[in-house]
């Protein structure tokens, strides 16, 4: 029985410092955030969505990603910005393509939804749509 706990313990202790080493690299595990986007090899996750001035002139909605593994680098921009038909649609069926695609720490998709009213739901190529706003 004590070596059993013992060995537990040390495979705790292994995973821990795992934990930290990824802590420490700067990786974004997203383990919380499910919805997930994949492009040329990287995983993305959604960490965080805004909506300004909803149904009036000049509101947008912005979204934010972030790799799951790894940093964020600017370079994803690039990779991000090279796929097609990333949309927002609404339950009036108004379509709202990318206007930005821009870096600051994560990578940000700007939609100027213009006076459209949501709840915008996100279309990404091979993925479910995501209900991103209510």
């Amino acid at each position: 029985m004590k070596g059993a706990i013992k060995k537990s313990n040390s495979c705790l202790k292994i995973f821990l410092a795992i934990l930290l080493f990824i802590y420490l690299s700067g990786c974004d595990l997203n383990l919380l955030g499910g919805t997930r986007f994949s492009v040329d090899g990287q995983v993305y996750g959604l960490v965080g969505v805004e909506e300004s001035l909803p149904g009036q002139e000049g509101s947008y909605v912005r979204i934010w990603l972030s790799r799951v593994l790894g940093p964020t680098q600017e370079s994803d921009v690039e990779i991000i910005s090279q796929v097609n038909g990333i949309v927002i649609v609404n339950h009036k069926d108004a379509s709202i393509g990318v206007s930005e695609v821009g870096y600051d720490g994560s990578v940000s998709i700007l939609f100027e939804t213009n006076g459209h009213p949501g709840p915008w739901t996100l279309l990404w190529p091979e993925h479910k749509p995501v209900l991103i706003t209510s």
